[in-house]
Order: structure tokens, then C-alpha cells, then sequence
């Protein structure tokens, strides 16, 4: 049997709370350039990753794009993939 498993990035695997609580502005999704490429990862999420594949997991990452913001958004987003984790292929 084949399992999967769905991460969401804000909260799960990007400190969404902590860039929010040191913004100095409100919502700063919507005015901070490159806001979501730039969260710190909680703990070391491409390990976690790596080792659930390992143990015949798929993996993939939902994330929620607002129609709003939705090209810079998935922009940040696939960047922030690429740089904390490089075992996620697009």
C-alpha cells in the first residue's frame, strides 16, 4: 500500500509566526518583497523528508496561494522549496 503524506509549509515546515510577530507591518505577506522565500525552516525539515522517503513515504507540500498575491506567492514559495528542501523535486 502506498502512503503519503501532505505537509503545509506555514507553521509545519516555514516559521510563518515568528517572521509575522517581527514584522513591522501588518499583514506583511502582502507588502514585504520575497516575505515567504525568506521564513527560517523549523528544525531541519529536508531530514524529516529524507527520512520518511526513506521509509516508503511520499511527500508532498500544499500550499495555500491567494489570488491576491497568488505570482509572487508561488514564486517565494518554490524558491524557499528549493533552498531548505532539496529533496523535493517540482
Amino acid at each position: 500500500m502506498k502512503k503519503t503524506i501532505y505537509f503545509d509549509m506555514d507553521g509545519v515546515l516555514a516559521n510563518f509566526d515568528k517572521a509575522v510577530k517581527q514584522a513591522e507591518t501588518p499583514q506583511p505577506w502582502l507588502s514585504i518583497p520575497g516575505f515567504f522565500s525568506q521564513l527560517e525552516p523549523i528544525g531541519d525539515p529536508d531530514q524529516t523528508i529524507k527520512a520518511l522517503k526513506e521509509k516508503g513515504y511520499t511527500v508532498y507540500i500544499l500550499s495555500k496561494v491567494e489570488v491576491r498575491d497568488k505570482t509572487e506567492r508561488a514564486e517565494n514559495t518554490k524558491q524557499w522549496i528549493s533552498k531548505f528542501l532539496p529533496s523535493i523535486k517540482e
